[in-house]
């Protein structure tokens, strides 16, 4: 009973550490989360005020050069997109590797406990079975727990992967929507300065045969 106890509470310890390796990287894991997507959001908004601006700007001027600053805007977008990604892909084995090295420590720890008391145990076949049962309950939870944060981790990856390429989707909709007004609006422009060019010709041939009339 002493060793069974005083396993248990030498145990208690290496909980609160394995806790805390696994809080310390979930709290890294989510402050890199946070500030990737407060930066991939302040690049998305500056990317889209950015081909605003280029667009009410360059609208009477060169075609090109809106064309390539949206298709630049859109490469951007593509690698702070593909960056998130991987970083997110990279904080997920990292967790998950410090997750397995403190669940392995812990059990490492607990076999090594069951195999000093195995010896005096003879004696004490029910202290026996409850150590064992103690450890395979111990096995089995770390397991749960480290499949839970697998899977955790993965629909976390999973999220963050559908949500940015949907900002991705947003940008490329929005980068085409104002070269295509873009284009809508050069379109009409040269059709009316065409009319009024033709208008004015029309206009000055009407002119020169009413003089010639006359």
């Amino acid at each position: 009973m002493f060793i069974l106890s005083a396993s248990f509470v030498t145990g208690l310890p290496l909980v609160s550490f394995c806790c805390r390796l696994e809080g310390g990287s979930m709290l890294l894991g989510l402050t890199f989360d946070t500030l990737s997507s407060y930066l991939f959001s302040l690049g998305f908004f500056l990317a889209i005020f950015l081909c605003i601006i280029t667009f009410f700007i360059c609208s009477f001027f060169i075609f090109s050069f809106v064309l390539f600053s949206s298709l630049f805007l859109l490469i951007c977008s593509f690698f702070s997109f593909l960056y998130i990604f991987f970083l997110s892909f990279f904080n997920f084995f990292l967790s998950y590797f410090y997750f397995l090295l403190s669940s392995f420590t812990f059990y490492f720890f607990s076999v090594s406990f069951y195999l000093i008391s195995v010896p005096s145990l003879f004696l004490f076949p029910l202290l026996r079975l409850l150590n064992s049962f103690f450890l395979s309950f111990l096995s089995s939870f770390s397991l749960s727990l480290l499949s839970f944060s697998f899977l955790h981790h993965f629909f976390l990856l999973f999220a963050n992967a559908v949500f940015y390429f949907s900002y991705f989707l947003c940008f490329l909709y929005f980068s085409f929507f104002f070269v295509k007004l873009h284009c809508l609006i050069r379109h009409k422009i040269i059709i009316s300065f065409r009319l009024k060019k033709n208008r004015r010709n029309f206009i000055f041939l009407q002119i020169s045969m009413l003089k010639r009339m006359v």
